[in-house]
């Protein structure tokens, strides 16, 4: 049994983030409701053998608040970070929940996954199929990245593929109108064999894990995303590189008469390794996986977060969120 320590730096900083605690308070509620009993919470990070730092905040704001803090400073040894940011730069140890292939490093960090989607209460979990009549589906925005754009150019009679651009940022839209689209989402997801999950501004796509909480086979259009360990992604997903994109409607038309079993696999695995009873569970089995091989790979991180950060994506989003944070404080 691990005691944990969860925390947030978004308390201590001058310069507050929207939706601070979100996910904080998301994996509290399921270290309440973790079904395993194995590691149990403690308030004094003196006594915890993990220290999880959950946050929602850019890479910048993790080096500089997060290495910073009080609790870190004196127990980095047992400090970890869970973080959902699409270009996470780990300069600590942890769960990602989009990092790309590239970077990813299984002696310091663990490939994650969205702690949203526990909330997301229309998506309970679709009933047996009516009428499937949508042998694959994708809405979303098409414009985050040109894997999205090119399914605009994807033919089937029995698709559907709707563009939600034009209502983005969905936050700012009128309560019926946010609605209204979530239960189209929903509604398309209950009628497809397959639902497209390629990857958006990240490697990763909060959708795979909306579809396996509803009971859909995930398409994964992603070849950088580093799938998290424990499930067994083959019996209940598929992966189709980025390059093969036009086949997909004759490769999942072949599919087809798998997509219903899939689909109950793809809900069993949510609730097994990423569900409110489970995540706390699985995050802290995999930071001690990580604490167990940290030694080993303390004297790679400069080299390694040093090559990231001059990629130019990375350095972009680090510059700029440094800059407001500047700005700001």
């Amino acid at each position: 049994m691990a005691s944990v320590h969860l925390l947030s730096v978004a308390a201590r900083s001058g310069t507050p983030w929207p939706y601070a605690f979100d996910d904080l308070e998301r994996m509290q509620r399921s270290a309440a409701a973790d079904r395993f009993g194995a590691h149990r919470l403690t308030d004094d990070p003196a006594a915890a053998d993990i220290i999880l730092f959950v946050e929602n905040c850019d890479p910048a704001r993790h080096y500089l608040e997060v290495r910073r803090h009080p609790v870190y400073r004196a127990h980095r040894d047992r400090c970890f970070l869970f973080s959902r940011h699409d270009f996470p730069v780990p300069f600590l140890p942890g769960i990602y929940a989009s990092i790309n292939r590239r970077w990813y490093d299984p002696q310091r960090t663990r490939s994650g996954f969205y702690l949203d989607v526990f909330d997301k209460s229309f998506l309970a979990e679709a009933p047996g199929p009516t009428t499937r009549d949508y042998l694959y589906s994708f809405i979303g925005q098409l414009s985050t990245d040109p894997i999205r754009a090119a399914l605009a150019g994807l033919s089937h009679p029995a698709q559907f593929v709707f563009d939600t651009s034009p209502y983005w940022p969905y936050a700012d839209l009128p309560e019926d109108t946010r609605q209204a689209l979530e239960t189209q989402y929903v509604d398309v997801a209950r009628r497809s064999n397959f639902v497209l999950c390629p990857r958006g501004r990240g490697v990763s796509s909060i959708r795979l894990f909306e579809m396996m909480r509803t009971g859909r086979a995930p398409v994964i259009i992603a070849d950088d995303w580093v799938p998290p360990d424990g499930p067994d992604w083959d019996q209940f997903s598929l992966r189709v590189p980025e390059a093969e994109i036009g086949a997909l409607p004759a490769l999942l038309t072949a599919r087809a008469d798998d997509a219903l079993e899939m689909g109950a696999r793809a809900r069993t695995a949510w609730t097994d390794w990423f569900s409110p009873s489970a995540a706390f569970h699985r995050t802290t089995n995999w930071c001690l996986d990580l604490q167990a091989t940290r030694s080993a790979a303390t004297w790679r991180t400069p080299y390694r977060v040093g090559r990231q950060l001059a990629h130019p994506k990375y350095l972009r989003s680090a510059l700029r969120t440094a800059f407001d944070y500047a700005r700001l404080a």
